[in-house]
C-alpha cells in the first residue's frame, strides 16, 4: 500500500513539475508596430503624434516590466491585456472619432498579419522535428537577435541606416540558425521560403 501511495504521490509529482515547466517556457509574443506607419495611418497632427508617443512610452515601459517578472505565462498575458487596454483607452482619449476607426483597421491589420506569420513559424517548427539542442540554440539566437535589436533602437539611427542593420543583424541571426538544422531540415525552411 505504501509503495502505491508512494508512486502516485511521484506522479502526481512529476505532472506537476513538467506542467510548471511547460507553462513557464511559453513566449508570451508582443505586438511591435511602426509607429511612423501609424500616425500616417491616423493622419495624427504633431500635437498627437507627441501625445501619443508619450503615452506609447509610457506603456511599453510597463510591459516589459511584466516581461521581466518571473510570472506564470497565463499572469504575463493577463496583465499584459490589462495594460493593453489602458494604453487603448489612452490613445481613443487622443484621437477623434474618425481616427480612432483607422487606428483599429490599422492595428487589426498588423495584429493579423502576425497571427499569420506566427502560424506559419508553428508549422515549420512542427515539421521539422527539432532536438532539444536545436531549440536551445534557436532559442540563444533569437535572445541574443532581440538583445541587438534593443541595442540598435537605443542608439536611434537614421531610418535608412536602421533597416539596413536591423537586415544585417536577421541575416547573421538566420545564418546561425540554418548553421544548427540538418540538410532535411534546412530543405522544410527553404521550400517555404521561411528565411526569405
Amino acid at each position: 500500500m505504501r509503495k502505491i501511495l508512494f508512486r502516485i504521490l511521484i506522479v502526481i509529482f512529476l505532472f506537476n513539475i513538467s506542467f510548471s515547466l511547460s507553462d513557464y517556457y511559453k513566449k508570451v509574443y508582443t505586438l511591435k508596430i511602426n509607429k511612423t506607419e501609424l500616425f500616417t495611418a491616423v493622419n495624427a497632427s504633431d500635437k498627437q503624434q507627441n501625445e501619443l508617443n508619450k503615452i506609447f512610452a509610457k506603456y511599453q515601459k510597463k510591459a516589459e516590466e511584466v516581461a521581466n517578472q518571473p510570472f506564470s505565462y497565463t499572469k504575463k498575458v493577463s496583465s499584459l491585456n490589462s495594460i493593453r487596454t489602458s494604453r487603448k483607452e489612452d490613445v481613443y482619449k487622443v484621437l477623434s472619432h474618425d481616427q480612432i476607426k483607422k487606428y483599429n483597421a490599422f492595428m487589426n491589420e498588423k495584429r493579423l498579419e502576425f497571427e499569420e506569420r506566427n502560424n506559419k513559424i508553428a508549422d515549420i517548427i512542427t515539421s521539422l522535428n527539432l532536438t532539444h539542442d536545436q531549440k536551445a540554440g534557436i532559442l540563444r539566437y533569437e535572445n541574443e537577435f532581440q538583445r541587438n535589436i534593443d541595442d540598435l533602437i537605443e542608439q536611434n539611427p537614421a531610418n535608412d541606416d536602421f533597416t539596413d542593420q536591423y537586415n544585417n543583424l536577421k541575416r547573421a541571426r538566420n545564418d546561425k540558425i540554418a548553421g544548427l538544422l540538418s540538410e532535411d531540415q534546412l530543405t522544410v525552411i527553404q521550400d517555404r521560403k521561411f528565411f526569405q
